[in-house]
């Protein structure tokens, strides 16, 4: 063999085991440049299924009931601050004292009356007459009026306090949930459904699945690319052994035949290694490209997608709000109960009232009784009837006082029936349970709104390795340029010896191109081979199984992503 064809023969050779070699990286790069992109589309159905499972950051209707949880809390809270600071009751509280304080002037009237009453009879003693038993149930019928006209005052000055404190509570309550209503009211001039649509357009579940489309129709063109360098190694090999043909003993046009079939070889792999090569990098630019800029869209949808922000504040808002309204509970009942249990303490005022009348009438009776012991002992005594007279008259006072008493305390005891606890606990619990129905909605829908983030920031990992890979495998394909002219310049070589001479067809050794043909393994050398050596009339049905009356044997043929 010459020493030219052999090293044609190996380099070429050479030549095709490197490609092979060089593009073993290649085709790992585009093999996970494939896998990352099937784990990008299931990553877009979980992307997918966790938006469609979300709903509105918050339901306007949450809102509103909100409000009018809270507006029935402080209408019925203010109904109560009414009722227990209504002026009327301060003018019937002044009225009870005046009439207590009276009750205490006429105690210590009739003690003073009952010393003159010995005074007056003390002159009569001689004579056995005596009144010192009337004296005696008149004291103490002085000192009792005094004790128990002390104890009303009393019991009226702590309950009138405990209801100016209470109506102070009250006060402040009300302004506290006026802070509050404004506070919760204030959402609603953005409103959830204004902050859908800030993120409303193109969502990162629309990118992935737009993007996931693209890939699915760019990477089949890597599939050639992929498969190409084993053919390609072959293809180099069968042109190897065609050359080492040229170093037998052949006629001319047998060499002229074989040159020029192993020229069109090389021309065809060398422009086959191009084509899909530009393919190749045509697809990996486009996937690089694409998900570069669904990469940048990601980024920009997460900087500026700030639900979660405004949901955390509307989080933060309802802790305070509960806060206020635990502030709001415990103040007012509090002071509630205080009045609550100083009412019941006035109510006991008004058994009270009994033993005021029966003193008053023990009074009236002792100084009848003084009067008839004086006639029955037949003594004329006018400064006792004097004394009798007053005691009578102060009787009489003490009565009115005792009257207008009981009338003040059911004026009063009507106002108190109307403070209605009750109703403020139960409006207390309707606007904890919708606050927390509200919290428990925010965080189930900021559980949803994390699923798409961490959904979206596991695509875009998943999409920035996929661009790296796709850029690393361009980068290997765009630096093999020398395969192809190496190959070139050795069809260069071998046609430049017979570029002018002429083939006769019909003296063509064809048992030598028969040893050609049979190396091949790959339809497409066959096509050249025919297309270069037309067959012969003997050996078209032979040509006829290889153009397609049988089953291909190309490994490229039928190959789908």
């Amino acid at each position: 063999m010459e020493l030219r064809f052999m090293q044609m023969a190996d380099q070429i050779d050479t030549i095709g085991r490197n490609v092979a070699t060089f593009y073993e990286p290649v085709v790992a790069d585009m093999h996970q440049v494939r896998m990352q992109a099937r784990h990008f589309e299931k990553l877009t159905e979980s992307l997918k299924v966790a938006s469609l499972s979300s709903g509105l950051p918050r339901d306007v209707q949450d809102a509103s009931t909100i409000l009018h949880a809270a507006t029935c809390l402080r209408d019925v809270i203010g109904k109560a601050r009414d009722t227990v600071s209504d002026p009327r009751l301060q003018n019937i509280f002044n009225l009870m004292q005046s009439h207590c304080d009276h009750l205490l002037r006429c105690s210590k009237e009739l003690n003073s009356l009952s010393f003159l009453m010995l005074v007056t009879t003390a002159s009569a003693a001689e004579s056995g007459f005596t009144i010192e038993h009337l004296v005696t149930d008149l004291r103490e019928m002085a000192k009792q009026l005094n004790t128990t006209s002390s104890d009303i005052s009393s019991t009226l000055s702590v309950v009138d306090a405990v209801r100016q404190d209470t109506a102070k509570v009250l006060f402040d309550t009300y302004k506290v949930i006026d802070v509050t209503l404004e506070d919760l009211d204030a959402p609603a001039a953005t409103g959830p459904s204004q902050r859908v649509e800030r993120v409303k357009g193109e969502t990162p579940e629309h990118m992935a699945e737009r993007l996931s489309a693209d890939l699915g129709r760019l990477l089949p063109g890597l599939v050639a690319c992929m498969q190409h360098p084993d053919a390609f190694a072959q293809r180099c090999a069968h042109i190897a052994e065609a050359i080492r043909l040229l170093d037998e003993d052949l006629n001319e046009d047998t060499d002229l035949a074989l040159r020029t079939l192993v020229i069109a070889q090389l021309d065809d792999i060398c422009e086959e290694l191009d084509l899909i090569q530009a393919d190749a990098l045509r697809t990996l630019r486009d996937i690089a490209e694409k998900g570069t800029g669904t990469l940048e869209l990601f980024h920009h949808h997460l900087k500026n997608d700030t639900r979660l922000n405004e949901i955390d504040a509307e989080k933060q808002k309802l802790t305070d709000t509960s806060g206020r309204l635990t502030q709001i509970k415990n103040r007012s009942q509090a002071a509630l109960a205080d009045l609550s249990e100083c009412v019941k303490r006035f109510y006991g005022v008004e058994s009270i009232f009994n033993e005021l009348d029966a003193m008053r009438e023990g009074v009236r009776i002792s100084a009848l009784n003084a009067d008839l012991s004086e006639r029955r002992a037949e003594i004329n005594m006018p400064e006792l009837r004097s004394v009798t007279e007053a005691v009578g008259d102060c009787a009489t006072a003490c009565g009115t006082a005792i009257r207008h008493l009981g009338d003040l305390y059911k004026e009063i005891h009507h106002v108190f029936e109307q403070i209605d606890e009750t109703a403020i606990d139960a409006a207390i619990d309707v606007v904890e349970n919708v606050l927390a129905a509200s919290h428990a909605s925010l965080d189930a829908l900021s559980g949803q709104l994390e699923t798409i983030h961490s959904a979206t920031a596991d695509c875009s990992k998943a999409l920035t390795e996929l661009v790296d890979l796709g850029n690393s495998a361009h980068a290997r394909i765009a630096s093999n340029v020398m395969a192809a002219k190496q190959l070139l310049q050795i069809a260069n070589d071998l046609g430049s010896a017979v570029e002018h001479l002429t083939l006769d067809p019909e003296k063509v050794d064809g048992g030598v191109m028969s040893r050609v043909f049979d190396t091949y393994s790959i339809e497409t050398e066959r096509k050249v081979h025919y297309r270069v050596l037309p067959p012969k009339a003997e050996n078209e049905t032979k040509s006829q199984e290889y153009n397609g009356n049988q089953e291909s044997d190309d490994p490229l043929e039928g190959l789908l992503f």
